[in-house]
Formats: C-alpha cells, sequence, structure tokens
C-alpha cells in the first residue's frame, strides 16, 4: 500500500514546513497504532509511505483504510484552518505474476496517485485505477478557460525581507485556484499540466496583468512602490514573442521596469539554454530584474551559473530546513551563501520560519529572506493591511530597484 497527503506542497505552503513535519508525524504514529504485528511501514519521502503486510480478508482492510484515513483528515482539519487535509491510498494485493518489490511499489503508487476528487473513496485498487488520473487532468483542462475568464484564479503575495533590518525588500506574487464551489486545487497539481499543455503561459501572463494593475493604482494613490517578482516557466522563455508580450503589459499599465522581477525556476535552464540566456538578458537590458527561483532544489546548473543573466539568486527552502539541523549543514549553506555573493549576485533564502532560522541566515550574510516566519502567501486585500503595519527598504532589494 503506497499513501499520501494531497496536496501536501500546498499545504506546507499553508500552514508552514514546521506544522507540515508535524502532520507527518501524526499520520505515521496513525499507520503504526493501526497495523499488526505482521505489517512493515516505512516513510518513502517527502509525505508518502509504504505498507506492507498480510491481510486474510481484503474487504475489511479496505474499508478499515477507509475510515483509517477518513478520521485521520478530519482529525487533522478541525486543528488547521484554511486547508483540506485529504490522504490518498493505493492498494495492491500481491499476484503471483509479480515477483519484484519495485513491480509491487510501482503498482500500488500508481493507485494511489489515481485517487481522485471525483471518486468518492480515497483509497484505490490497483486494478481500478487506470482510468482516474486521466479524469482528472480533463476536469482541469476543460475548465481551465472558464476558471481564467471567471476569476477562478487568484494572486496571492508573500513579502521578501531584507534581513539587516527587518523592512520589506519586495514581493512574489504567486497564482492560486479557488473554484467557485470553494474547492483548492492545488498548484502542484495544476500547474505541471498547464506546463504540459501550454496554458501556463496565459496564467503566467494573467498574474503580470494583476501585478501591474495593483502597481498601478498604489502610484495613483500615493502608496509606496516595491519591486513584485512574476515567475516565468520554460514554457514561456521558449517562446519568441515572451518578451513583447512584457512589454506590452508594463506599457499598458505604465509600470517602470525597475519594479518588476521575473523568476525562473532552475530547471527550466536544463534545456534550450541558448533561448533562456537570451530572454534574461533581453528583460535585464529593458531594466527588469531576474532571478533564479528554487537554487539547488535537485537540479545542478552550477557549472553555467556565473555566465546566466540573473541579478537573485534565491536558494530553496531544502537548504534552511534541512541544513541548519548539523554543522556540516550550516557549513554548507554558509559557502553556497558566500559564493553567491562574491559572484556578484543578490542571496535570498527562502523557508524561513523560525526566528533561528532568520538568526542562522542573517549570520551567514544573506541579504534577503522569504518565508512563513514574516508571512504566508495571503491575497492582495489582506497582503495590503499587512503592508501599512511595515517598513520599506530605501534602497530596493540591496540597490536593485
Amino acid at each position: 500500500m503506497a499513501s499520501d497527503i494531497k496536496g501536501f506542497k500546498y499545504i506546507n505552503s499553508t500552514i508552514g514546513y514546521t506544522q507540515g513535519d508535524n502532520i507527518l508525524r501524526m499520520f505515521a504514529d496513525m499507520m503504526v497504532q493501526s497495523s499488526g504485528p505482521e505489517v512493515i511501514n516505512a516513510r518513502v519521502n517527502g509525505d508518502v509511505f509504504l505498507t506492507l503486510g498480510v491481510y486474510e480478508d481484503r474487504a475489511d482492510f479496505q474499508e478499515k483504510l477507509l475510515q483509517s484515513n477518513e478520521n485521520f483528515a478530519r482529525l487533522q482539519n478541525q486543528i488547521y484552518d484554511g486547508i483540506n487535509i485529504r490522504v490518498r491510498s493505493g492498494v495492491y494485493f500481491l499476484d503471483s505474476d509479480c515477483r519484484e518489490i519495485d513491480l509491487a511499489v510501482d503498482r500500488a503508487n500508481l493507485a494511489r496517485k489515481s485517487v481522485d476528487y471525483i471518486l468518492k473513496s480515497t483509497v484505490v485498487l490497483y486494478k481500478d485505477a487506470p482510468f482516474s488520473i486521466k479524469l482528472r487532468e480533463n476536469e482541469m483542462i476543460n475548465r481551465m478557460e472558464y476558471a481564467l475568464m471567471h476569476g477562478e484564479f487568484q494572486v496571492y503575495y508573500q513579502p521578501k525581507i531584507y534581513l539587516e533590518d527587518g523592512s520589506v525588500a519586495g514581493a512574489e506574487a504567486l497564482v492560486r485556484w479557488v473554484r467557485e464551489d470553494g474547492r483548492v486545487i492545488p498548484p502542484d497539481e495544476f500547474i505541471p499540466l498547464f506546463e504540459k499543455n501550454g496554458f501556463i503561459t496565459k496564467i503566467d501572463i494573467f498574474v503580470l496583468r494583476r501585478v501591474c494593475r495593483w502597481l498601478k493604482e498604489r502610484e495613483e494613490r500615493g502608496e509606496p512602490l516595491f519591486k513584485i517578482s512574476v515567475n516565468l516557466s520554460g514554457v514561456d522563455v521558449r517562446d519568441e514573442q515572451i518578451v513583447s508580450y512584457i512589454a506590452d503589459q508594463v506599457e499598458e499599465f505604465g509600470i517602470s521596469p525597475e519594479y518588476l522581477e521575473f523568476e525562473l525556476t532552475e530547471t527550466a535552464f536544463l534545456s534550450d539554454t541558448e533561448q533562456i540566456f537570451s530572454v534574461l538578458k533581453r528583460l535585464q537590458d529593458m531594466g527588469f530584474t531576474t532571478s533564479i527561483d528554487d537554487f539547488g532544489s535537485g537540479y545542478s546548473i552550477m557549472n553555467m551559473v556565473a555566465e546566466i543573466p540573473t541579478d537573485i539568486v534565491k536558494m530553496d527552502c531544502a537548504f534552511v530546513q534541512n541544513c541548519g539541523k548539523s554543522d556540516r549543514g550550516r557549513e554548507f549553506l554558509s559557502q553556497l551563501v558566500l559564493m553567491v555573493r562574491k559572484m556578484g549576485f543578490v542571496a535570498l533564502c527562502e523557508g524561513i520560519e523560525t526566528e533561528d532560522h532568520l538568526n542562522m541566515v542573517e549570520k551567514m550574510g544573506c541579504e534577503l529572506g522569504q518565508g512563513y516566519y514574516f508571512s504566508r502567501p495571503v491575497p492582495q486585500p489582506e497582503f495590503e493591511e499587512w503592508l501599512k503595519k511595515q517598513r520599506f527598504h530605501p534602497g530596493g532589494i540591496c540597490g536593485i530597484v
């Protein structure tokens, strides 16, 4: 059996990694307590758990598993506001043709990934699984244009903080999908799909327009302006017209390029490097700031980072979360921050959730920070209220304005 918590990355971004870890511990405890002596439980990675055991009554096992998942989700949803915990379990009963444990795990995982909101059950058997993933994707594809036209996509903001004095240096704009019925579709579910079918460019331009409109409104009200970053996908930068699209939006709203930053994830640099470099360089030449997002998230671009036309390197949140646990880890992160700064880039650490995290990265010389210690991503009205209580750094993002 393979189990996970659906949209756990989104849950982490909503309540923070510390509380997310607590949920994982409680989930692991629940699994152990509900297992018999002949059952082995293991956490594979992230929020994915595997179970291997012997069950005589398959129907009874499936019913107990369903009850266990629902009880756990109900309890967590009572504890945490603003999230919708949903446990997914995929079950594969070993057949005589399955002689490799890897094959059994793959089949259980396929069933797990097939658990869909369309299905009434949170438990799917391997034999029932293959169709449901496609159904879920088709549901999102069929609704995406409607969702964009009817305001289901919303822009949330999370601040970037100048660590030296705690002032606001900027913010990141993030897209969220909140359906009319109130159901939230996690970004890690719809963004990969939209990157595959190309719809992500419409979403990114939509976010850019919302950001430009808000900056213009602030300017007209005489409120302080600051740099806001917008995410670009690898799909966007491979479009020959993307720079023109961006220029058109900025010109329409009369926004100075100094107030916009474009973030590109590290993984985007693994293909079409020449085109990506060209786009980033053109954006810089136009006065925009560029940044590498999720640096060190699993794909190494170390061999090309010195040549990338970028201003800011954002260290993936896993560095702060994991490296702070040991002297060796802290030394590694410290040297990474030092290297980034010596190369002339601005260093930003994501995933700052506690005062210990803040003190650690500040001592390392990191200029900027982002994370739940300062604020979670929130809708524009809530972010505006938060801003009223903050100080703005006069030099923008370390002088990059």
